[in-house]
């Protein structure tokens, strides 16, 4: 079992008419990507049209990248939660896919965000 936990440091934004990506064999036509940068590891986010079936979530770990799927109108929400939110954590695991995600540690209850 691997699993690895990052800061996500930066990320990047794309909008797409119709963007293909290949990840561990599962080919998709994405209309969104956000990449999440850490130290040493990516998560990234393919956004596909909302009809689209969803691909499992995958962590490569030899090449320190997760990939993950949601459907185009769950976009705003990831981003706000990445534009609004610090510090906020990407985590990946590969025994477990369906956990790969970014969010949260504990925070305190009325908590104002700087």
């Amino acid at each position: 079992m691997a699993n690895k936990t990052f800061n996500v440091e930066h990320y990047k934004v794309s909008l797409n008419h119709e963007l293909t990506a290949s990840w561990s064999g599962t080919t998709v036509k994405a209309c969104g990507k956000v990449v999440c940068y850490g130290d040493d590891h990516r998560l990234i986010v393919y956004f596909l049209k909302d009809d689209s079936p969803l691909p499992k979530p995958v962590y490569l770990e030899n090449e320190n990248v997760g990939v993950i799927y949601f459907h185009f109108t769950e976009m705003r929400t990831f981003t706000d939660l990445l534009r609004h939110e610090k510090p906020i954590y990407a985590y990946l695991n590969n025994s477990k896919p369906e956990w790969i995600g970014i969010g949260t540690f504990r925070e305190p209850v009325g908590e104002q965000e700087s």
